[in-house]
């Protein structure tokens, strides 16, 4: 079967990363799956409604971040310890209420939350990442 493709919009070129900066983003979707290692996976589609111009003075919004929280689980190297801390952090970003037996993923999809990015190599091109997620800022 051959597909048409001649409608699409392109420029050629892919989006650059997103510049090192703090975002704001709404959850659109969120999904369980596993890793390699088949350990539980919070993947997370979040779009970005708020953040600086960039570099290349392109308005970030409507750009496209996903991010992958492992579970922690004992048998990881460091007992878990870094999924925890990552899952604590986006947690308490989105406002979600969690304790030692868990949270409640209902109302992730839809929620806004803040996150500060960072570039890191892949196949030899720079990409963004979420380098940490942060409550809200407060006004002041």
């Amino acid at each position: 079967m051959r597909v048409d493709v001649s409608n699409l919009e392109t420029d050629g070129l892919p989006d650059p990363p997103l510049d090192v900066a703090l975002y704001a983003g709404s959850i659109l979707k969120h999904e369980w799956t596993k890793t390699k290692t088949n350990d539980p996976m919070l993947s997370l589609d979040i779009e970005v409604i708020e953040g600086p111009v960039q570099e290349n003075g392109a308005d970030p919004q409507g750009r496209r971040v996903f991010d992958q929280l492992v579970l922690p689980q004992k048998t990881h190297k460091d007992g878990g310890k870094m999924a925890r801390v990552r899952l604590n952090q986006f947690l308490t970003a989105a406002e979600i209420p969690f304790d030692d037996s868990g949270f409640d993923d209902d109302e992730l999809d839809g929620k806004v939350v803040y996150f500060r990015t960072k570039q890191e190599p892949f196949e030899g091109e720079a990409r963004h990442r979420v380098a940490k997620y942060v409550p809200a800022p407060t006004a002041s």
